[in-house]
């Protein structure tokens, strides 16, 4: 099954961790009965402090809806519906924050890992290879000049 807040754009996607870090979501409830719901209906905050309706299908996220300007009315995943999707299972929120987190640390690990391999090739190379290798990457940043001024 696709997580609901996976559909969103990134930018409603950490817009809604935020709103969900900052208790935006005032209340919710299941919006069917049974032990394992699958749909819900909340009011969360928006910008100004506007309530909002939400209401998430989780199995249907594309079903979900709100009241806000970006989501009324079309077929997308809003950062109020992934605040919402938040509060009923921080679990998940938890997870995307270490996952971000795994990410960002990864990344600079192969950035280090990168520059260290740069660095042996460099060192490995002779004064004329050096030289050559130096007058390319000038001419490179120059062209790159050239072209800025144009665009």
């Amino acid at each position: 099954m696709t997580k609901l807040p996976y559909l969103a754009s990134g930018a409603s996607l950490w817009r809604g961790y935020d709103y969900y870090v900052d208790h935006k979501v005032l209340s919710w409830e299941p919006a069917e009965p049974g032990a394992y719901p699958q749909q819900f209906d909340g009011v969360v905050l928006g910008n100004g402090d506007k309530p909002y309706e939400v209401h998430i299908d989780i199995a249907h996220p594309k079903k979900s809806t709100c009241t806000c300007p970006f989501a009324e009315g079309r077929h997308v995943i809003c950062k109020h519906m992934v605040a919402l999707y938040f509060t009923i299972y921080p679990a998940e929120a938890d997870e995307l924050l270490h996952a971000q987190e795994r990410w960002e640390a990864e990344e600079v690990a192969r950035e280090v890992a990168h520059r260290a391999e740069t660095w042996r090739y460099v060192k490995g190379l002779k004064k004329a290879e050096l030289q050559e290798g130096l007058y390319r990457a000038l001419l490179e940043i120059d062209d790159l000049r050239y072209r800025r001024r144009w665009l």
